[in-house]
C-alpha cells in the first residue's frame, strides 16, 4: 500500500498515469500532519478554496473533486468566447439546471508555493455557486479540469497543499 508521499514521488518522476490510477483505488492508509493514521478506504472529497486571477481580477475558486465539470458565475462571463457544447442537465446546489453553452476562460492559478500557472478551460455559466468559508465562490473547478492540470491536494496540511504537476511541467498527458 502506498502513502501520499509515494504518490507525490510518482507524480514528480513523471509517472502521472500510474500515480493517478493508484490514487483512484482509494485504498492507501494516509498520515495526517500529526502522524495519525486515517481510516483505510477513506474517500476524500476535497474542496480547497484558491485564488485565481482573470482579466486582472482576483476571484475565489473551489477545487471540487466531487464535481465532474467546471463552472463560473453567470455575471462574470461577459466577453469570454462562446464554446458550443451538447446541452445537458446537472444538479448543482440542490437545483436542476439545463446548460446549453460553455465559455472559454483563461486566467492564472497559483499553487501552495505561490507559483503561477496560466490556464484556459471551458467553464459552464451558472447563476450562483454559493459561499465557502464566508467567501463568495466565483468559479468551481471540477475533476476533469483538476485531472488535466495534474492536481495533487495534500490534506495532511491545513490549509491543504496544492500542486498542479502537469501545469508545472508544461506537459499534456492523456489518461
Amino acid at each position: 500500500m502506498k502513502s501520499l508521499d509515494d504518490y507525490l514521488k510518482l507524480m514528480k518522476t513523471g509517472d502521472v498515469v500510474e500515480a493517478t490510477q493508484e490514487a483512484r483505488t482509494k485504498n492507501a492508509t494516509l498520515l495526517n500532519d500529526q502522524g495519525t493514521k486515517l481510516q483505510k478506504g477513506t474517500v476524500f472529497m476535497s474542496r480547497p478554496l484558491v485564488e485565481v486571477e482573470i482579466e486582472g481580477k482576483k476571484l475565489n475558486a473551489i477545487l471540487d473533486t466531487g464535481s465532474r465539470r467546471s463552472y463560473i458565475r453567470l455575471e462574470l462571463v461577459e466577453g469570454f468566447p462562446l464554446a458550443p457544447v451538447q446541452p445537458f442537465q446537472v444538479k448543482l446546489g440542490g437545483e436542476t439546471l439545463n446548460l446549453t453553452e460553455g465559455r472559454f476562460v483563461s486566467g492564472i492559478v497559483k499553487d501552495s508555493s505561490g507559483r503561477a500557472y496560466r490556464f484556459s478551460n471551458v467553464l459552464f455559466p451558472v447563476g450562483d455557486l454559493g459561499e465557502e468559508n464566508g467567501k463568495r465562490i466565483n468559479l468551481l473547478f471540477g475533476a476533469i479540469t483538476l485531472e488535466d492540470w495534474g492536481t495533487v491536494i495534500d490534506e495532511s496540511f491545513t490549509p491543504p497543499k496544492i500542486d498542479y504537476c502537469i501545469l508545472r511541467k508544461g506537459e499534456l498527458v492523456e489518461l
